[in-house]
């Protein structure tokens, strides 16, 4: 009996060991996640870098947008285009009369009750004549340089003109005879500049 007891018990000891043994064995092939580098490695770490980079880019680009100086510029450089074209820019309808008048020799033959002539020796270079107009108390009358050619060919009242820019007239109802007036000649260049001569007239 003492035997059996003491197989027995020399064979609990080896198979308690060998439990240990086991246990020991399977702690130490199963390496923590800390151990793996997870902590070196954390998101927290990769962001913060991320983080610091996209701080200073806006910072700059803000910076280059919102310069002062690039403002100033802009402002400068439109204030001197709208200077430069208000001083471009002719005054409306300059009149020739009486200042430069010699700019133009026109020769006005009242031709009877209902119709006046108007000829033009000398005009200012680089202008033709846009316009004519007659301008009384009790009737006025305008006409384009194309309605006034239109009219001579087609033999109508009102302002009528020759092409060459030379011979002009007015046909008027002869019951506004003796009536004063101011008779307008517009003259305009290719750029559209434009200068007016007037005559005070009294119809006959």
């Amino acid at each position: 009996m003492n035997r059996l007891s003491k197989s027995l018990l020399g064979g609990a000891l080896v198979l308690l060991f060998l439990i240990i043994s086991a246990c020991s064995g399977n702690s130490t092939q199963q390496p923590s996640s800390t151990d793996n580098g997870t902590t070196e490695q954390s998101p927290t770490e990769s962001a913060t870098p991320s983080t610091e980079g996209s701080t200073d880019k806006p910072a700059t680009g803000t910076d280059s947008a919102t310069g002062t100086d690039g403002t100033s510029s802009s402002t400068e450089d439109a204030t001197g285009t709208t200077d430069s074209g208000s001083e471009s820019v002719p005054a409306a309808k300059p009149e020739l009369t009486p200042a430069n008048e010699g700019q133009v020799d026109i020769t006005i033959v009242q031709q009877g009750p209902g119709q006046f002539f108007v000829r033009l020796n000398e005009f200012p270079e680089g202008y033709l004549v846009s316009n004519l107009d007659w301008t009384g108390p009790g009737y006025s009358e305008a006409a384009t340089f194309d309605e006034a050619v239109k009219n001579g060919q087609e033999g109508n009242n009102g302002f009528y003109a020759s092409s060459d820019h030379r011979n002009f007239g007015f046909i008027y109802d002869g019951r506004i005879a003796g009536e004063e007036g101011k008779f307008t000649l517009t003259f305009r260049n290719q750029a559209g500049d434009e200068l007016t001569w007037y005559k005070d007239l009294t119809l006959q």
